[in-house]
């Protein structure tokens, strides 16, 4: 089924109960400080990309220690590729090279990279403290007018926002959808609990949304972060639910611990 107003439908959509943040157990630990990331695709021409997901806020254990969850959309499936990414960031109290944006705490963001990798633009905004556990919408679309990208970020009453025209290199279409969580940091426990990833849906040529109709192409879950769909998006589901978390062992997630 398409849809014209998806985009509107997503935002306006009863929110649900959401995943508080983070738990620890005393004694147990996984050490990511050299990166774990976790992570599913879709592959196919796509022209814009909505999800909605929850905000955490892990108490990270390492001063420079960052998590990520976010959603990336890329020009081609391999190689170098210009990228836009959606998502929410926290980093400790640093340093914080190796974050998006770059300093101390909990951040919204949206950037580009273009296929050198290299950061084009970057938007940071602090995530308001009412804002945590709460679903937040993350949405990559052609801006009215046809003449870019609109690369945002909405919760319950505010829209973050920034644009990527056409004309300064912004892709007009995606070979790959992907949404990714990461964490750099010595994991102890359950450091961020079970949250969902819900109403995945991608934009046709012909201006039209739908909900992702099929299973992702990929799922690779490091273990942590855990990472899993359960359901699989198919038809007539909504995009079906992925869920993660990052715990210091195990496979699965649980909501609320």
């Amino acid at each position: 089924m398409r849809l014209r107003l998806l985009p509107a439908l997503l935002i306006g959509i009863a929110l649900a109960t959401a995943s508080p943040a983070t738990s620890f157990a005393a004694g147990a630990s996984f050490d990511c400080t050299g990166g774990c990331m976790s992570s599913t695709y879709w592959n196919g021409i796509q022209y814009g990309a909505l999800v909605q997901t929850t905000v955490s806020s892990p108490p990270l254990s390492n001063g420079d220690a960052v998590w990520d969850r976010f959603l990336q959309v890329k020009q081609q499936t391999s190689g170098s590729a210009n990228s836009v990414y959606a998502g929410i960031e926290k980093c400790g109290t640093g340093p914080c090279n190796q974050a998006f944006c770059g300093h101390p705490g909990l951040q919204y963001f949206v950037a580009t990279k273009d296929s050198a990798g290299q950061n084009e633009r970057i938007s940071c905004w602090p995530v308001p403290s009412a804002d945590v556990n709460q679903p937040v919408n993350f949405g990559i679309v052609p801006y009215s007018g046809g003449y870019g990208l609109s690369i945002t970020l909405q919760n319950t009453g505010v829209v973050y926002s920034d644009q990527w025209p056409f004309a300064d290199g912004a892709p007009a279409s995606f070979g790959r959808v992907q949404y990714i969580e990461s964490i750099k940091d010595t994991v102890k426990g359950h450091e961020v609990w079970g949250s969902l990833w819900r109403y995945s849906a991608h934009l046709h040529a012909d201006g039209l949304w739908s909900y992702q109709f099929r299973k992702a192409d990929s799922l690779s879950s490091r273990n942590p972060p855990q990472m899993y769909w359960s359901p699989d998006a198919g038809p007539g589901n909504n995009g079906g639910v992925l869920v993660s978390c990052v715990y210091e062992s195990g496979g699965g997630c649980t909501l609320n611990g």
